[in-house]
């Protein structure tokens, strides 16, 4: 169990301390090169300081169910980064751990909503050596009641018993009430194979001599959902949908095991239950191997500022799941526009980089995610008709009497961002064009406004519209 974090119980209460008492003297204990008598004593430290690590565990899962039975509404995470893999064949990541690590951190200190604030937060991690434990930034420290400079968070490893039983708890904890909110993040290695599969730490890959294990099933898991609490199930899901030889070559049609078994309870009557995928099927994710991948970075940028849906009151702005949605698909489109004079990343990883919300799941309603304060960006699409004319001229925004023109020449729409403010967007012709200059002025609309720009011919009127 890694449960870090929980609403209420903070200073002296904090999980965290407790979970770092214990691993380290856990540490010592299973030390060889320690004398007996410390690994002993350690053993025993150990043992304590799990003792009263689960007690406070259960205070405030208790706390927690209290909460629920009085009517109040939590948003609850489970967070799984895999970087580290037993398989050989598997190579190791970074980019998947400081992904988890970098979720974890916004919701720690940036994530707010007043009716179904954070409840709690449990993290699973299997970093490579060269990453090591969670050193996490000081605000998300101080949430965390860890104290120091360089302090350390370790994680219990991401096999698939552990991050099933984690799950378990997870849902169990997010069931409570209805109308609680439930995060699943997960980023490490996948596959495709009638769907997307997960690796843990200890997946195995078919061979010649041994068959496949521990591969995750997450459509599956969120399909067995249909009857299971809370109304609001949101997945994100960073890892790749490659197709694997070995895995398609094998007689099994569905290789991967859900998290969730199915029950025969009654169907929810409202759901909305939505996986945000960071590939296509047959694609990679990808990402820079110093951070994030970089579905993860644009998800986070889309919950903390590009993905509003609706002014609520004052400068306070509603991210839905529809609006994170239009949000992360426009965000692809312009990561790759971004990314174009990129020397680190090639060309064709740039042309590959496409997110996706497609894994089916039942929404019978528009959930609230979030809240953000001030003024949103918002995603621009700029598009010409014809639409060869956006070749043959410098389309650009104008913020502020201010031009920003497009640095890549392509036949496809132009998705740039815009501050919520008033804008133009524009093309420029050179005389050889022979096409006449158009520029219409627009209001930013979040989360994603379309500027269409009709071009006409040199001495045609033009409209727009």
């Amino acid at each position: 169990m890694a449960l870090i974090w929980a609403k209420g119980f903070s200073g002296a209460a904090a999980l965290a301390p407790l979970w770092c008492r214990y691993w380290e003297a856990k540490r010592r204990a299973e030390d060889k090169t320690l004398p007996a008598v410390e690994r002993g004593t350690a053993m025993v430290e150990a043992e304590d300081a799990k003792t009263e690590y689960d007690r406070r565990v259960a205070e405030a899962e208790a706390a927690l169910q209290q909460a629920a039975a009085n009517g109040q509404a939590h948003t609850h995470a489970f967070i799984v980064g895999v970087g580290a893999y037993t398989n050989a064949g598997i190579p190791a990541l970074t980019t998947s751990v400081h992904g988890a690590q970098a979720f974890a951190e916004w919701l720690l200190t940036a994530f707010q909503h007043p009716e179904h604030p954070l409840g709690s937060v449990e993290l699973i991690l299997s970093p490579d050596s060269e990453l090591g434990d969670w050193q996490p930034t000081p605000a998300a420290a101080a949430q965390l009641g860890l104290d120091g400079a360089d302090v350390r968070l370790p994680v219990e490893a991401a096999t698939f018993d552990v991050i099933q039983d984690a799950f378990a708890r997870w849902i169990r904890r997010a069931g409570t009430l209805l109308e609680n909110v439930a995060f699943f993040y997960f980023a490490g290695h996948g596959l495709w194979k009638a769907g997307p599969l997960l690796l843990p730490e200890d997946a195995q890959l078919p061979t010649a001599t041994q068959s496949f294990a521990h591969l995750i099933d997450i459509q599956q898991t969120l399909a067995n959902m249909f009857n299971v609490p809370p109304s609001v199930q949101c997945m994100f899901i960073d890892a790749c949908q490659e197709l694997q030889p070995s895995l398609l070559n094998n007689v099994i049609g569905t290789p991967g095991e859900p998290l969730q078994q199915p029950t025969n309870g009654p169907l929810l009557n409202a759901r909305n239950a939505i996986a945000y995928l960071g590939s296509n099927m047959g694609r990679k994710a990808y990402g820079r191997a110093d951070r994030a991948p970089f579905f993860t970075e644009e998800l986070l940028a889309c919950l903390a500022r590009r993905s509003a849906a609706s002014l609520l009151d004052g400068n306070t702005w509603s991210v839905t799941t529809e609006s994170l949605r239009a949000a992360l698909l426009a965000a692809s489109s312009w990561r790759t526009e971004e990314m174009s004079a990129d020397p680190a990343i090639s060309p064709a990883d740039r042309a590959n980089i496409q997110f996706s919300t497609t894994m089916p799941g039942t929404s019978t309603f528009t959930a609230e995610l979030c809240q953000i304060e001030g003024p949103p960006e918002v995603f621009v699409q700029v598009r010409c008709q014809p639409r060869n004319a956006i070749t043959r001229g410098r389309p650009y925004v104008e913020v502020g009497g201010q031009r920003r023109f497009r640095v890549l020449n392509s036949s496809s729409d132009w998705y740039t961002v815009v501050p919520k403010a008033d804008c133009v967007a524009g093309v420029e012709f050179d005389a050889g064009a022979q096409l006449t200059p158009k520029q219409r002025p627009f209001d930013p609309t979040p989360p994603l406004t379309l500027v269409h720009l009709a071009i006409a011919a040199a001495g045609e009127a033009g409209g727009g519209s």
